[in-house]
């Protein structure tokens, strides 16, 4: 009967929905532990270069502000790249699946939260590394 089949697929769209789901936020722990694990090497390659700087009178005070800086920009482009590919996947999935793409809502709050998260953490990342280094 035709409320058989709407429960069918609705547990079925269910079940898709919630393996994307957890195929996403493993893809997005992975992506954490990468992103940190290259901020500490960066860092790690370049503490050489921060001892020269502190060794010519720059304070840790403008080395922070610097490496702040530098882990804002990467979090801004990191966010950008991310929001972009998000678009682009929800337009295109939108316009593939029904052929429509320009009527169509995205939810804009978990996007900014997560670049939120992602700019604190590309600033926060090299900052401990570099006071736990010092």
């Amino acid at each position: 009967s035709r409320r058989n089949w709407t429960e069918d697929y609705l547990n079925e769209m269910n079940g898709i929905l919630g393996g994307t789901f957890l195929f996403a936020v493993g893809c997005a722990v992975i992506g954490f532990f990468i992103f940190v694990n290259t901020m500490i090497i960066s860092y790690l390659d370049r503490k050489k270069e921060f001892d020269i700087l502190e060794n010519l009178g720059m304070t840790s005070k403008q080395i922070n502000g610097m490496i702040l800086g530098e882990g804002f920009t990467y979090g801004l482009i990191i966010s950008a790249i991310i929001t972009t590919c998000v678009g682009i996947v929800e337009v295109l999935g939108k316009l593939i699946l029904v052929g429509e793409a320009w009527n169509y809502r995205i939810v804009v709050s978990p996007l900014i939260i997560c670049i939120g998260a992602i700019i604190v953490i590309a600033m926060l990342t090299p900052i401990i590394i570099y006071r736990i280094t010092q």
